[in-house]
């Protein structure tokens, strides 16, 4: 079954500035492996996509060989000259998996928030705004995302990591 989305953002959050307590930054770690049909779109979304903090963009290229990382030290140097938003290239220099290349982009970070997002277009950078939401508002201290649920699901649990689901 396809799910049809609206254009729009779940959560419009152009116009609401985070208090003086609250966030400012926020680092987007984009690890990438073998990306370059997909790597210059999702940027351009993760750009485009309003929010009320600064936005950091980390991209780790975990050592593709499809000329990823080519496209990407182009994208680079465009970036920098029309865009406002902060912009590093980590580049691996042998293929080590997601899990190092997003540790490879938490050492770079330096966003007060960090938001992890997939090279390949599996997240909808519009989607934002409903983690960021929790954040600004003081209901989460960290939220995690997957693409198994449709639609929102809540699951609150109180205790110490070796009571949770034991």
């Amino acid at each position: 079954m396809t799910e049809r989305r609206s254009t729009e953002p779940v959560v419009d959050l152009k116009q609401r500035l985070p208090p003086k307590d609250h966030p400012t930054t926020l680092s987007i770690i984009v690890p990438a492996f073998n990306e370059r049909a997909t790597i210059a779109a999702i940027l351009r979304r993760v750009l485009a996509v309003e929010i009320p903090l600064e936005k950091e963009l980390i991209i780790v290229d975990d050592a593709s060989t499809d000329g990823t990382r080519g496209l990407l030290l182009e994208l680079e140097g465009q970036t920098q000259k029309t865009s406002a938003v902060r912009m590093k290239l980590v580049l691996q220099g042998k293929n080590q998996g997601k899990g190092a290349a997003i540790r490879a982009g938490l050492r770079q970070a330096t966003g007060d928030l960090v938001l992890i997002q997939d090279a390949d277009r599996e997240y909808d950078p519009r989607d934002y705004g409903l983690p960021l939401e929790l954040f600004l508002d003081g209901r989460a201290d960290v939220v995690f995302g997957t693409r198994f649920h449709g639609g929102t699901h809540r699951r609150l649990t109180f205790g110490t990591p070796w009571q949770i689901d034991g």
